[in-house]
């Protein structure tokens, strides 16, 4: 019997057979386990890095990785206040994840764009390019990876409901969960501010993401950097410009014996 999604997925452009890990240019958290004070938060220390040198970092590893440096979440900020204090025995490092989006891929310029307008103060920390892999949708599955669960805080009794998951008595049972919550609406501690992240359309894996080449579909780079990109990966998958549009990409790939590949596009 044919799955629904796969039917769907042939005719409708806003469906994606692919989950996109995009890297980032800029300073961001990176929170170190030795850093840990019970019924505290340490917010992290400043990592700069440059996109085009994380995803050489990652592709040149043995095994490949994406490291999950920094907690996600509503759990990383339920109990806040001014004293930063957090629930009382969640551990920021059940919280860290590699995050993916299921953004089909002629949206993915539009994407990575977005997240470098200055005039949109949340999306300052978010500043990723045009480097990353990506990956079926299956694969990420089969890592643990899921769909993240995006709710509306505005919505009082299911924000009490989800915060109920911090409980000290459930928290053995509900711990795998826990970074899966992504609130939008009221800004926590800004109220007046509107924050939204739904157009990410993130699934995250709870910890780090070991995998091999074989296991991507395809790298994205700018258009002058595919063929140093697939050289440093022995030519095992094709890289791809996203600034192309979906027939350029769909062309490129047929012409350079990728068209399994095109076809899924």
């Amino acid at each position: 019997m044919t799955n629904p999604l796969d039917f769907f997925r042939k005719g409708r452009s806003d469906l994606s057979n692919f989950l996109i890990h995009l890297t980032k240019d800029g300073t961001f958290e990176e929170w170190r386990s030795a850093d840990y004070i019970p019924d505290s938060f340490f917010f992290g220390s400043s990592t700069t890095l440059k996109a085009r040198d994380s995803l050489e970092a990652v592709l040149k590893g043995a095994p490949p990785t994406l490291l999950a440096r920094a907690p996600f979440g509503i759990f990383k900020l339920i109990g806040i206040n001014a004293g930063r204090k957090t629930k009382k025995g969640i551990h920021p490092d059940w919280l860290k994840c590699v995050c993916f989006s299921e953004t089909p891929l002629h949206e993915l310029a539009g994407f990575y764009k977005a997240t470098q307008d200055p005039r949109n103060w949340s999306l300052k920390a978010n500043r990723y390019q045009k480097y990353g892999i990506a990956f079926s949708s299956s694969t990420i599955r089969k890592k643990g990876g899921h769909p993240i669960f995006y709710y509306d805080r505005a919505n009082k009794p299911m924000q009490a409901a989800i915060e109920q998951f911090a409980d000290p008595s459930l928290i053995a049972v509900t711990k795998p969960l826990l970074p899966f919550f992504e609130p939008y609406g009221p800004k926590l501690l800004d109220p007046a501010k509107e924050v939204d992240f739904r157009w990410e359309r993130e699934w995250r894996i709870q910890g780090n993401c070991t995998f091999d080449h074989g296991e991507i579909a395809f790298g994205i780079c700018p258009e002058g950097e595919i063929a140093h990109f697939e050289a440093l990966v022995n030519n095992k998958f094709p890289f791809i410009d996203p600034d192309w549009d979906l027939q350029s990409l769909k062309d490129y790939l047929s012409k350079n014996g990728w068209k399994k590949l095109a076809e899924k596009l």
